[in-house]
């Protein structure tokens, strides 16, 4: 696996935060679209009220299985 900055995520790309792991969807404007466990939501993929700026501080880091 590689760890990713923030202005290089694609869809599928892992990420986590406290234990938390969510995979990403997409950016549309300045919302991040993710599907993610530990409760229920309405949506999948389920939009996060968070810009892209503070995907980067938040998780502890993202991630994306390359296979060759």
């Amino acid at each position: 696996m590689s760890e990713l900055g923030v202005d290089n995520m694609e869809k599928g790309d892992i990420m986590v935060r406290n234990g938390h792991v969510e995979v990403f969807s997409e950016f549309k404007g300045e919302k991040e679209y993710a599907w993610t466990w530990g409760s229920v939501y309405k949506d999948e993929p389920t939009p996060k009220d968070m810009q892209k700026s503070n995907v980067a501080v938040k998780y502890n880091g993202i991630w994306r299985l390359e296979i060759e």
